[in-house]
Protein backbone atom coordinates (compact mmCIF):
# COMPACT_ATOMS: atom_id res chain seq x y z
CA UNK A 1 0.00 0.00 0.00
CA UNK A 2 1.19 3.74 -0.94
CA UNK A 3 2.09 5.86 2.17
CA UNK A 4 0.30 8.96 0.75
CA UNK A 5 1.31 11.65 2.54
CA UNK A 6 4.81 10.39 1.83
CA UNK A 7 3.86 10.71 -1.89
CA UNK A 8 2.41 14.01 -1.54
CA UNK A 9 5.79 15.03 -0.45
CA UNK A 10 7.41 13.53 -3.37
CA UNK A 11 5.15 14.94 -5.73
CA UNK A 12 5.40 18.59 -4.69
CA UNK A 13 9.31 17.78 -4.77
CA UNK A 14 9.74 17.18 -7.96
CA UNK A 15 7.29 19.75 -9.25
CA UNK A 16 9.02 22.50 -7.36
CA UNK A 17 12.41 21.88 -8.85
CA UNK A 18 10.90 21.27 -12.01
CA UNK A 19 9.39 24.71 -12.30
CA UNK A 20 12.91 26.18 -10.87
CA UNK A 21 14.44 24.59 -14.16
CA UNK A 22 12.25 25.52 -16.26
CA UNK A 23 12.63 29.00 -15.26
CA UNK A 24 15.92 29.32 -15.11
CA UNK A 25 16.13 28.04 -19.02
CA UNK A 26 13.05 30.90 -19.52
CA UNK A 27 15.37 33.85 -17.66
CA UNK A 28 16.19 36.51 -20.29
CA UNK A 29 19.85 37.37 -20.18
CA UNK A 30 20.62 40.83 -21.78
CA UNK A 31 23.19 39.98 -24.75
CA UNK A 32 26.84 41.39 -24.61
CA UNK A 33 26.65 44.93 -26.21
CA UNK A 34 28.79 45.26 -30.00
CA UNK A 35 30.92 47.81 -30.89
CA UNK A 36 29.81 51.46 -31.07
CA UNK A 37 27.44 52.47 -33.94
CA UNK A 38 29.78 55.28 -35.06
CA UNK A 39 28.07 55.46 -38.90
CA UNK A 40 26.59 58.68 -39.74
CA UNK A 41 23.14 57.85 -41.28
CA UNK A 42 23.86 57.51 -45.20
CA UNK A 43 21.44 59.10 -48.04
CA UNK A 44 20.06 56.47 -50.33
CA UNK A 45 17.06 57.97 -52.48
CA UNK A 46 16.22 62.01 -52.97
CA UNK A 47 12.72 62.43 -54.91
CA UNK A 48 13.08 64.53 -57.08
CA UNK A 49 16.67 64.03 -57.70
CA UNK A 50 18.82 66.73 -56.20
CA UNK A 51 19.60 69.23 -58.65
CA UNK A 52 16.52 68.90 -60.16
CA UNK A 53 15.80 71.98 -63.00
CA UNK A 54 12.37 72.79 -63.84
CA UNK A 55 11.43 71.27 -60.34
CA UNK A 56 7.24 71.41 -59.83
CA UNK A 57 6.99 69.05 -56.55
CA UNK A 58 5.58 70.82 -53.61
CA UNK A 59 7.38 68.64 -51.23
CA UNK A 60 10.80 67.14 -51.38
CA UNK A 61 11.63 63.65 -49.51
CA UNK A 62 15.00 62.31 -48.66
CA UNK A 63 15.28 58.21 -47.64
CA UNK A 64 18.25 57.40 -45.62
CA UNK A 65 19.92 53.68 -44.85
CA UNK A 66 18.96 53.80 -40.86
CA UNK A 67 16.00 55.47 -38.84
CA UNK A 68 17.02 59.27 -38.24
CA UNK A 69 15.16 62.28 -36.47
CA UNK A 70 15.90 66.11 -36.54
CA UNK A 71 17.93 68.18 -34.06
CA UNK A 72 17.28 71.84 -33.59
CA UNK A 73 16.05 72.21 -37.17
CA UNK A 74 14.99 75.76 -36.46
CA UNK A 75 18.46 76.75 -36.79
CA UNK A 76 20.28 74.59 -38.52
CA UNK A 77 18.31 74.17 -42.04
CA UNK A 78 18.82 77.31 -44.05
CA UNK A 79 17.20 77.26 -47.40
CA UNK A 80 18.51 79.69 -49.80
CA UNK A 81 17.08 82.35 -51.30
CA UNK A 82 16.20 83.28 -48.02
CA UNK A 83 12.03 82.51 -47.82
CA UNK A 84 12.10 84.96 -44.64
CA UNK A 85 10.54 81.63 -42.22
CA UNK A 86 11.29 78.52 -40.74
CA UNK A 87 11.58 75.85 -43.26
CA UNK A 88 8.61 72.95 -43.13
CA UNK A 89 10.55 69.92 -41.98
CA UNK A 90 10.28 66.69 -40.40
CA UNK A 91 11.44 63.39 -40.02
CA UNK A 92 9.40 59.64 -40.22
CA UNK A 93 11.00 56.50 -40.21
CA UNK A 94 14.02 56.92 -42.40
CA UNK A 95 12.56 59.54 -44.51
CA UNK A 96 13.05 63.65 -44.01
CA UNK A 97 10.02 65.39 -45.83
CA UNK A 98 10.43 69.21 -47.00
CA UNK A 99 6.65 70.70 -47.52
CA UNK A 100 8.34 74.17 -49.72
CA UNK A 101 6.13 76.96 -49.37
CA UNK A 102 3.86 78.57 -52.16
CA UNK A 103 6.11 81.79 -52.77
CA UNK A 104 9.08 80.54 -54.83
CA UNK A 105 9.88 82.09 -57.91
CA UNK A 106 9.08 80.84 -60.88
CA UNK A 107 12.75 80.87 -62.25
CA UNK A 108 15.06 80.04 -59.22
CA UNK A 109 17.63 78.02 -57.70
CA UNK A 110 16.96 77.24 -54.30
CA UNK A 111 19.86 75.40 -52.19
CA UNK A 112 18.90 73.94 -48.60
CA UNK A 113 21.33 73.03 -46.27
CA UNK A 114 20.97 70.55 -43.59
CA UNK A 115 24.05 71.93 -40.82
CA UNK A 116 23.99 68.69 -38.52
CA UNK A 117 20.01 68.47 -37.87
CA UNK A 118 20.06 65.18 -39.63
CA UNK A 119 20.93 62.24 -37.02
CA UNK A 120 20.32 58.83 -36.69
CA UNK A 121 18.09 57.63 -33.21
CA UNK A 122 20.55 55.79 -31.27
CA UNK A 123 23.87 57.47 -31.25
CA UNK A 124 23.28 60.69 -32.44
CA UNK A 125 25.47 60.37 -35.27
CA UNK A 126 25.55 63.22 -37.57
CA UNK A 127 25.51 64.00 -41.25
CA UNK A 128 27.21 66.39 -42.09
CA UNK A 129 27.78 68.51 -45.70
CA UNK A 130 24.18 67.23 -46.14
CA UNK A 131 22.53 69.63 -49.27
CA UNK A 132 19.77 69.71 -51.67
CA UNK A 133 19.75 72.14 -54.69
CA UNK A 134 16.50 72.40 -57.26
CA UNK A 135 15.82 75.32 -59.67
CA UNK A 136 12.14 75.74 -60.84
CA UNK A 137 13.77 77.47 -63.94
CA UNK A 138 15.91 75.00 -66.60
CA UNK A 139 18.82 75.95 -65.33
CA UNK A 140 20.98 76.16 -61.63
CA UNK A 141 22.89 79.23 -60.63
CA UNK A 142 26.57 78.32 -59.68
CA UNK A 143 27.67 81.27 -58.24
CA UNK A 144 29.46 81.49 -54.75
CA UNK A 145 31.06 83.60 -52.11
CA UNK A 146 32.75 82.12 -49.08
CA UNK A 147 35.32 83.48 -46.04
CA UNK A 148 35.35 83.33 -42.34
CA UNK A 149 34.02 86.12 -39.43
CA UNK A 150 36.20 87.10 -37.43
CA UNK A 151 35.97 89.59 -34.09
CA UNK A 152 37.82 92.72 -34.81
CA UNK A 153 39.95 93.90 -31.63
CA UNK A 154 40.26 90.14 -30.32
CA UNK A 155 41.26 88.55 -34.70
CA UNK A 156 39.51 85.60 -33.74
CA UNK A 157 36.63 83.29 -35.19
CA UNK A 158 33.10 84.23 -34.29
CA UNK A 159 31.01 80.88 -34.67
CA UNK A 160 27.86 82.74 -33.38
CA UNK A 161 27.75 85.15 -36.53
CA UNK A 162 25.27 85.12 -39.11
CA UNK A 163 25.91 86.36 -42.57
CA UNK A 164 23.81 87.86 -44.74
CA UNK A 165 23.52 89.22 -48.36
CA UNK A 166 21.69 91.96 -49.19
CA UNK A 167 20.87 93.70 -52.41
CA UNK A 168 21.49 97.37 -50.87
CA UNK A 169 23.58 98.64 -47.99
CA UNK A 170 20.91 100.09 -45.98
CA UNK A 171 18.86 96.78 -46.05
CA UNK A 172 20.27 94.82 -43.13
CA UNK A 173 18.83 97.40 -40.69
CA UNK A 174 14.60 96.77 -41.85
CA UNK A 175 14.98 93.91 -44.91
CA UNK A 176 15.76 90.10 -44.38
CA UNK A 177 18.47 88.99 -46.49
CA UNK A 178 18.55 87.71 -50.06
CA UNK A 179 21.14 84.67 -49.24
CA UNK A 180 21.68 83.67 -45.37
CA UNK A 181 24.47 81.32 -44.19
CA UNK A 182 25.64 80.74 -40.67
CA UNK A 183 29.56 80.71 -39.60
CA UNK A 184 30.56 77.15 -38.65
CA UNK A 185 33.17 76.65 -35.38
CA UNK A 186 35.98 78.13 -37.35
CA UNK A 187 33.76 81.00 -38.34
CA UNK A 188 34.36 80.05 -42.01
CA UNK A 189 31.46 80.31 -44.09
CA UNK A 190 30.09 79.67 -47.23
CA UNK A 191 27.05 80.62 -49.95
CA UNK A 192 26.65 78.59 -53.02
CA UNK A 193 24.41 78.44 -55.73
CA UNK A 194 24.36 82.47 -55.92
CA UNK A 195 22.46 84.12 -58.70
CA UNK A 196 24.63 86.66 -60.53
CA UNK A 197 24.50 90.21 -58.97
CA UNK A 198 25.57 92.20 -57.09
CA UNK A 199 25.87 92.03 -52.96
CA UNK A 200 26.33 93.97 -49.64
CA UNK A 201 28.13 91.65 -47.20
CA UNK A 202 27.45 91.11 -43.50
CA UNK A 203 27.83 89.40 -40.80
CA UNK A 204 25.53 90.01 -37.47
CA UNK A 205 25.90 88.55 -33.71
CA UNK A 206 21.79 88.59 -34.04
CA UNK A 207 20.33 88.88 -30.44
CA UNK A 208 16.83 88.91 -31.18
CA UNK A 209 16.61 86.74 -34.23
CA UNK A 210 15.15 89.18 -37.00
CA UNK A 211 18.23 88.79 -39.14
CA UNK A 212 18.31 92.09 -38.93
CA UNK A 213 20.85 94.84 -37.74
CA UNK A 214 18.10 96.46 -35.10
CA UNK A 215 19.65 96.67 -31.74
CA UNK A 216 22.60 98.69 -31.03
CA UNK A 217 24.13 96.29 -29.05
CA UNK A 218 24.35 93.58 -31.68
CA UNK A 219 28.10 92.81 -32.95
CA UNK A 220 28.00 93.79 -36.61
CA UNK A 221 30.47 93.73 -39.92
CA UNK A 222 29.97 94.61 -43.28
CA UNK A 223 32.97 93.66 -46.18
CA UNK A 224 34.55 97.10 -47.68
CA UNK A 225 33.01 96.30 -51.25
CA UNK A 226 30.09 95.09 -53.39
CA UNK A 227 30.84 91.87 -54.27
CA UNK A 228 30.00 91.79 -57.89
CA UNK A 229 29.11 88.18 -59.42
CA UNK A 230 28.97 87.05 -63.33
CA UNK A 231 29.04 84.25 -65.52
CA UNK A 232 32.89 85.82 -65.48
CA UNK A 233 33.98 86.03 -61.91
CA UNK A 234 31.08 83.65 -60.38
CA UNK A 235 33.49 82.64 -57.62
CA UNK A 236 34.75 84.87 -54.65
CA UNK A 237 36.93 83.21 -51.93
CA UNK A 238 38.56 84.03 -48.47
CA UNK A 239 36.58 87.13 -47.71
CA UNK A 240 36.95 88.72 -43.88
CA UNK A 241 34.48 90.06 -42.48
CA UNK A 242 35.11 91.71 -39.32
CA UNK A 243 32.66 92.06 -36.11
CA UNK A 244 32.98 94.59 -34.28
CA UNK A 245 30.36 96.66 -31.52
CA UNK A 246 28.86 99.65 -33.39
CA UNK A 247 30.31 102.66 -32.17
CA UNK A 248 27.98 104.95 -29.82
CA UNK A 249 28.56 108.90 -29.73
CA UNK A 250 25.58 109.38 -27.21
CA UNK A 251 26.71 109.39 -23.64
CA UNK A 252 25.08 108.53 -21.16
CA UNK A 253 24.94 106.81 -17.21
CA UNK A 254 25.28 103.12 -17.12
CA UNK A 255 25.19 102.99 -13.07
CA UNK A 256 25.21 104.35 -9.94
CA UNK A 257 25.96 102.67 -7.01
CA UNK A 258 27.25 101.92 -3.39
CA UNK A 259 30.63 100.35 -4.01
CA UNK A 260 32.17 100.01 -0.83
CA UNK A 261 31.26 101.65 2.63
CA UNK A 262 30.25 105.20 2.07
CA UNK A 263 32.13 105.05 -1.19
CA UNK A 264 29.88 105.89 -4.47
CA UNK A 265 30.88 104.37 -8.02
CA UNK A 266 29.18 105.86 -11.27
CA UNK A 267 30.04 104.57 -14.65
CA UNK A 268 29.58 105.96 -17.68
CA UNK A 269 29.18 104.56 -21.91
CA UNK A 270 31.84 106.29 -23.09
CA UNK A 271 35.34 108.02 -22.10
CA UNK A 272 34.93 111.72 -20.76
CA UNK A 273 36.92 114.28 -22.39
CA UNK A 274 37.12 117.32 -19.26
CA UNK A 275 34.28 116.10 -16.69
CA UNK A 276 33.25 118.65 -13.93
CA UNK A 277 31.24 117.95 -10.58
CA UNK A 278 28.85 120.24 -9.10
CA UNK A 279 27.70 118.72 -5.77
CA UNK A 280 24.11 119.73 -4.70
CA UNK A 281 24.42 117.69 -1.92
CA UNK A 282 27.62 116.06 0.23
CA UNK A 283 30.10 119.47 -1.17
CA UNK A 284 32.38 117.52 1.59
CA UNK A 285 33.49 114.56 -0.52
CA UNK A 286 36.36 113.93 -2.73
CA UNK A 287 36.40 111.57 -6.10
CA UNK A 288 38.30 110.53 -8.04
CA UNK A 289 38.11 109.59 -12.16
CA UNK A 290 39.45 106.05 -13.10
CA UNK A 291 42.27 106.18 -16.03
CA UNK A 292 39.37 105.33 -18.94
CA UNK A 293 37.71 108.60 -17.75
CA UNK A 294 34.51 106.69 -17.85
CA UNK A 295 34.28 105.92 -14.31
CA UNK A 296 33.88 108.17 -11.21
CA UNK A 297 34.41 106.99 -7.35
CA UNK A 298 33.37 109.40 -4.64
CA UNK A 299 33.89 109.04 -1.13
CA UNK A 300 31.44 110.62 1.43
CA UNK A 301 33.33 111.78 4.65
CA UNK A 302 30.36 113.11 6.54
CA UNK A 303 28.49 110.75 8.39
CA UNK A 304 25.67 113.13 8.30
CA UNK A 305 25.29 112.92 4.41
CA UNK A 306 22.44 110.31 4.20
CA UNK A 307 22.85 110.53 0.05
CA UNK A 308 24.82 112.14 -2.64
CA UNK A 309 23.20 114.86 -4.91
CA UNK A 310 26.15 115.47 -8.13
CA UNK A 311 26.04 117.25 -11.46
CA UNK A 312 28.11 116.00 -14.18
CA UNK A 313 28.85 118.12 -16.93
CA UNK A 314 31.11 117.34 -20.24
CA UNK A 315 30.92 118.93 -22.93
CA UNK A 316 27.07 119.58 -23.94
CA UNK A 317 26.33 116.75 -22.22
CA UNK A 318 25.01 116.78 -18.80
CA UNK A 319 23.04 114.49 -15.93
CA UNK A 320 22.07 114.76 -12.32
CA UNK A 321 22.96 111.94 -10.08
CA UNK A 322 21.56 111.09 -6.80
CA UNK A 323 22.77 108.30 -4.59
CA UNK A 324 21.55 106.99 -1.17
CA UNK A 325 24.02 106.47 1.03
CA UNK A 326 22.49 104.95 4.40
CA UNK A 327 20.91 101.83 2.62
CA UNK A 328 20.41 98.23 4.06
CA UNK A 329 24.42 96.83 3.15
CA UNK A 330 24.28 93.37 5.30
CA UNK A 331 24.34 91.26 2.32
CA UNK A 332 27.94 92.02 1.31
CA UNK A 333 30.73 92.51 3.41
CA UNK A 334 32.81 94.61 1.34
CA UNK A 335 30.39 97.48 1.88
CA UNK A 336 30.38 96.96 5.62
CA UNK A 337 34.12 95.97 6.37
CA UNK A 338 35.45 99.10 7.92
CA UNK A 339 39.03 97.75 8.21
CA UNK A 340 41.85 99.54 6.17
CA UNK A 341 43.06 96.93 3.74
CA UNK A 342 47.03 97.16 2.24
CA UNK A 343 47.67 96.37 -1.28
CA UNK A 344 51.47 96.46 -2.64
CA UNK A 345 52.82 95.88 -6.22
CA UNK A 346 54.96 92.76 -5.31
CA UNK A 347 53.91 89.88 -7.61
CA UNK A 348 54.18 86.38 -6.72
CA UNK A 349 56.10 87.35 -4.17
CA UNK A 350 58.68 89.45 -6.13
CA UNK A 351 59.28 93.32 -5.98
CA UNK A 352 61.21 94.38 -9.11
CA UNK A 353 65.01 95.52 -8.47
CA UNK A 354 64.50 98.51 -10.57
CA UNK A 355 61.23 99.79 -9.35
CA UNK A 356 60.28 101.31 -5.54
CA UNK A 357 57.76 99.65 -3.31
CA UNK A 358 54.17 101.01 -3.56
CA UNK A 359 51.35 100.42 -1.38
CA UNK A 360 47.44 101.06 -2.50
CA UNK A 361 44.36 101.65 -0.68
CA UNK A 362 40.36 101.21 -1.20
CA UNK A 363 40.20 104.91 0.46
CA UNK A 364 42.15 107.82 0.83
CA UNK A 365 44.51 107.92 3.66
CA UNK A 366 44.22 110.83 6.12
CA UNK A 367 47.47 109.53 8.70
CA UNK A 368 50.09 107.46 8.58
CA UNK A 369 52.12 106.76 12.10
CA UNK A 370 55.50 105.53 10.90
CA UNK A 371 56.18 105.00 14.15
CA UNK A 372 54.01 101.85 13.69
CA UNK A 373 55.88 100.62 11.05
CA UNK A 374 59.58 98.20 10.40
CA UNK A 375 61.44 98.20 7.13
CA UNK A 376 63.37 94.93 6.82
CA UNK A 377 66.15 94.02 3.97
CA UNK A 378 67.98 91.11 4.05
CA UNK A 379 68.74 90.95 8.05
CA UNK A 380 69.19 94.60 8.61
CA UNK A 381 66.31 97.05 9.81
CA UNK A 382 66.89 100.25 7.35
CA UNK A 383 65.27 103.57 7.15
CA UNK A 384 62.56 104.65 4.96
CA UNK A 385 60.37 107.42 3.73
CA UNK A 386 57.20 107.51 2.52
CA UNK A 387 55.46 109.89 -0.16
CA UNK A 388 52.25 110.57 -1.83
CA UNK A 389 52.31 109.20 -5.39
CA UNK A 390 48.96 110.12 -6.31
CA UNK A 391 46.95 113.33 -5.31
CA UNK A 392 44.09 111.74 -2.81
CA UNK A 393 46.55 109.63 -0.79
CA UNK A 394 45.48 106.61 -2.21
CA UNK A 395 49.05 105.12 -3.66
CA UNK A 396 52.25 105.63 -1.51
CA UNK A 397 55.83 104.78 -2.36
CA UNK A 398 58.03 103.85 0.54
CA UNK A 399 61.56 105.08 -0.48
CA UNK A 400 64.67 102.78 0.48
CA UNK A 401 67.61 101.53 -1.36
CA UNK A 402 66.38 98.31 -3.07
CA UNK A 403 69.20 95.84 -3.30
CA UNK A 404 68.83 93.06 -5.87
CA UNK A 405 68.90 89.69 -4.63
CA UNK A 406 67.82 90.39 -1.12
CA UNK A 407 64.68 89.39 0.60
CA UNK A 408 62.60 91.91 2.03
CA UNK A 409 59.44 92.39 4.91
CA UNK A 410 57.98 95.67 5.62
CA UNK A 411 55.93 95.09 9.27
CA UNK A 412 52.70 97.37 9.54
CA UNK A 413 51.40 97.56 12.83
CA UNK A 414 47.71 98.03 13.84
CA UNK A 415 46.51 101.64 13.28
CA UNK A 416 49.44 102.91 11.04
CA UNK A 417 47.24 103.99 8.54
CA UNK A 418 43.95 105.72 8.73
CA UNK A 419 41.53 106.68 6.08
CA UNK A 420 39.16 109.72 5.72
CA UNK A 421 36.47 107.73 7.64
CA UNK A 422 38.74 107.33 10.64
CA UNK A 423 39.43 103.50 9.71
CA UNK A 424 42.43 102.07 10.37
CA UNK A 425 44.38 98.94 9.75
CA UNK A 426 44.71 95.33 11.25
CA UNK A 427 48.45 94.14 11.58
CA UNK A 428 50.00 93.04 8.16
CA UNK A 429 53.28 92.24 6.67
CA UNK A 430 54.11 92.21 2.88
CA UNK A 431 57.39 89.86 2.18
CA UNK A 432 58.87 89.99 -1.02
CA UNK A 433 62.33 88.78 -2.67
CA UNK A 434 64.21 91.10 -5.11
CA UNK A 435 65.09 90.18 -8.57
CA UNK A 436 67.98 90.99 -10.60
CA UNK A 437 68.73 91.32 -14.55
CA UNK A 438 69.52 87.67 -14.88
CA UNK A 439 65.95 86.79 -13.62
CA UNK A 440 64.40 88.54 -16.44
CA UNK A 441 64.42 88.17 -20.27
CA UNK A 442 64.14 90.29 -23.56
CA UNK A 443 62.31 90.72 -26.63
CA UNK A 444 63.40 91.88 -30.02
CA UNK A 445 60.51 91.58 -32.42
CA UNK A 446 61.47 92.81 -36.43
CA UNK A 447 58.11 93.72 -38.47
CA UNK A 448 58.63 92.62 -41.94
CA UNK A 449 56.17 95.00 -43.48
CA UNK A 450 55.76 98.10 -40.37
CA UNK A 451 52.41 99.63 -40.96
CA UNK A 452 52.21 103.33 -42.47
CA UNK A 453 50.01 104.91 -39.12
CA UNK A 454 51.57 104.87 -35.91
CA UNK A 455 50.50 101.55 -34.09
CA UNK A 456 49.91 100.55 -30.79
CA UNK A 457 52.28 97.07 -29.62
CA UNK A 458 50.74 94.78 -26.95
CA UNK A 459 52.43 92.36 -25.24
CA UNK A 460 50.15 90.71 -23.15
CA UNK A 461 50.97 87.42 -20.73
CA UNK A 462 49.90 85.58 -17.20
CA UNK A 463 53.39 87.42 -16.21
CA UNK A 464 52.44 90.79 -16.77
CA UNK A 465 51.53 93.57 -19.83
CA UNK A 466 53.10 95.43 -21.50
CA UNK A 467 52.26 98.41 -24.29
CA UNK A 468 54.48 100.82 -26.61
CA UNK A 469 53.11 103.20 -28.88
CA UNK A 470 55.32 103.80 -31.58
CA UNK A 471 55.51 106.12 -35.09
CA UNK A 472 54.11 104.97 -38.47
CA UNK A 473 57.35 103.04 -40.52
CA UNK A 474 59.01 101.15 -36.90
CA UNK A 475 60.35 97.78 -38.21
CA UNK A 476 62.18 97.06 -34.99
CA UNK A 477 60.47 96.96 -31.48
CA UNK A 478 62.17 95.72 -28.24
CA UNK A 479 60.73 95.02 -24.99
CA UNK A 480 62.88 94.58 -22.06
CA UNK A 481 63.05 92.94 -18.73
CA UNK A 482 60.14 90.31 -19.22
CA UNK A 483 59.61 88.00 -16.52
CA UNK A 484 59.50 84.66 -18.10
CA UNK A 485 56.62 83.22 -20.05
CA UNK A 486 54.62 83.31 -22.74
CA UNK A 487 53.08 86.25 -23.99
CA UNK A 488 50.80 87.30 -26.99
CA UNK A 489 51.78 90.01 -29.21
CA UNK A 490 48.75 92.21 -31.02
CA UNK A 491 49.49 95.44 -33.32
CA UNK A 492 46.39 98.39 -33.52
CA UNK A 493 46.82 100.11 -36.21
CA UNK A 494 46.18 103.46 -35.16
CA UNK A 495 44.34 104.98 -38.57
CA UNK A 496 43.32 108.06 -36.39
CA UNK A 497 46.50 108.72 -34.91
CA UNK A 498 44.04 108.98 -31.00
CA UNK A 499 46.43 106.62 -29.62
CA UNK A 500 43.77 103.27 -29.02
CA UNK A 501 41.76 101.09 -30.90
CA UNK A 502 38.98 102.66 -32.99
CA UNK A 503 35.82 100.38 -33.34
CA UNK A 504 33.86 100.38 -37.06
CA UNK A 505 30.71 102.75 -37.35
CA UNK A 506 27.80 100.97 -39.70
CA UNK A 507 26.21 104.34 -39.97
CA UNK A 508 29.66 106.04 -41.39
CA UNK A 509 30.82 102.56 -43.48
CA UNK A 510 33.65 102.99 -41.16
CA UNK A 511 35.92 99.87 -40.72
CA UNK A 512 37.38 98.95 -37.19
CA UNK A 513 41.18 99.87 -37.14
CA UNK A 514 42.98 97.01 -38.21
CA UNK A 515 44.75 94.47 -35.62
CA UNK A 516 46.92 91.91 -36.25
CA UNK A 517 47.75 89.36 -33.38
CA UNK A 518 51.18 86.70 -33.99
CA UNK A 519 50.15 83.56 -35.15
CA UNK A 520 51.97 81.87 -31.86
CA UNK A 521 52.68 83.05 -28.22
CA UNK A 522 56.16 83.78 -27.48
CA UNK A 523 58.19 81.90 -25.08
CA UNK A 524 60.41 84.33 -23.12
CA UNK A 525 63.13 83.11 -21.12
CA UNK A 526 65.29 83.65 -18.01
CA UNK A 527 68.46 85.78 -19.39
CA UNK A 528 67.87 85.33 -22.98
CA UNK A 529 66.76 87.78 -25.87
CA UNK A 530 64.21 86.46 -28.10
CA UNK A 531 64.11 87.19 -31.69
CA UNK A 532 60.79 86.96 -33.67
CA UNK A 533 60.19 88.08 -37.45
CA UNK A 534 56.62 89.07 -38.12
CA UNK A 535 55.30 90.01 -41.73
CA UNK A 536 51.28 90.33 -41.51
Amino acid sequence: MINKPRYRILLYTAVAVASMVILSCATVVKPNGGPKDSTAPALEIAYPADSTVNFTESKIILEFNEFVKLNNPRSQVLMNPFIGEDVDISARGKKVIIKLPDSLDDAGTYHIFFGNSVQDITEGNITTNLHYVFSTGPYLDSCSISGYAINAFENTSNKEAWLLLHKQYADIQDTTPVYLAHADEKGAFQFSNLKPGTYYAFALVDANSDYKFSLANELVGFYPDPIVLSPEISRIDSIKIRLFENADTIQKKIKSEIFRFRTVRVGFKQEMANPKIQFLKGSGSIYEWDENNDTVLLWVGDRNTDSLNFIIRDGTYSDTILQAINVKLRSNKALTDTTVKVFSNIQKGKLMHFDTLKLNFFVPLTNIDDTKMLLISGADTVGFSLEKYDSLGREWSVIFEVVPELSGTLICDSGAFTNLFGHTNDSTAIKWQTTKDEDFGDLILSLGIPPSYPFIVQLSGSEGYEEQYLPAWTDTIKFSRLLPGSYEVKIIVDKNKDGKFTTGDYESQRQPEPVYTLPRPIAIRQNFESRSLWTF
